[in-house]
């Protein structure tokens, strides 16, 4: 989630979209913001199509955010707690990801991307779980950009000012990308990079991993899964 653009908005914090859950009778979809305007990425000014995958430029607001909150993740060693390992290892479903530092590694092996410069669709990032099946999923999401979601927000429709996306993850394999918004950098902290890292472990989207952790359903803001981290002993407080 490449210059930096000021913007003053007030954000309700959305961590990211869910992405197409399981099938059902027919597939749930889950809080999904409409891209309005912003169905088909367009050139930028000079005519050149933006590349899908763009790293966030060294220097930047959006790269040294990251890089700060995922100094501070690593180094509080706190994924390695007594609390965190109570924590995961007090559920079977949750304990299968705790073991060999499992944790640290899906940090370490996080890929981000500045998602404002990234044009590429959901599908082709790996943005849906398995039990959709990849024809159904290339059907319903080859259209929904990443960089449409993550766009400036004085480019959005007045309804969608107050759901800016901080993060969006790859569920399918490799399963290491995440997407970064941005213009939503003062919502990411460790326990967002912590967020988006369980995504690409677990390969579950937001209400699935909701459920793996004991977390309440309900709501289209995600934060309540980082929130979760700090609250168990697993990330640092902002």
């Amino acid at each position: 989630m490449a210059a930096e653009v000021d913007v003053v908005v007030d954000i309700s914090r959305l961590e990211d979209v869910p992405v197409w859950g399981h099938m059902l009778a027919a597939p749930k979809f889950i809080g999904f913001i409409p891209s309005d305007d912003c169905s088909k990425p367009k050139p930028d000014a000079q005519g050149n199509q933006l590349p899908p995958k763009v790293l966030p430029l060294t220097g930047t607001p959006l790269a040294n955010r990251l890089s700060s909150s995922k100094d501070k993740l690593l180094l509080s060693n706190l994924m390695n707690s007594p609390a965190c390992s109570a924590y995961f290892n007090s559920d079977p479903a949750r304990a299968q990801y705790y073991p060999n530092s499992q944790l640290q590694v899906a940090v370490g092996r996080q890929v981000q991307y500045d998602g404002a410069d990234s044009v590429i669709s959901m599908y082709d990032a790996g943005m849906w779980e398995d039990a959709l099946g990849a024809t159904r999923a290339k059907a319903l999401l080859s259209d929904e950009y990443i960089s449409c979601h993550m766009r400036n927000p004085s480019n959005m429709m007045l309804s969608d000012i107050n759901r800016v996306i901080v993060a969006e993850s790859q569920v399918q394999l490799p399963a290491t990308d995440s997407y970064y918004n941005r213009y939503g950098k003062n919502y990411i902290d460790p326990s967002t990079i912590l967020h988006e890292a369980l995504h690409n472990l677990t390969r579950l989207d937001d209400d699935d991993l909701r459920k793996l952790l004991g977390i309440k359903l309900g709501g289209n803001d995600t934060s309540d899964i980082g929130a979760k981290m700090e609250t168990v002993g697993c990330a640092p407080k902002p």
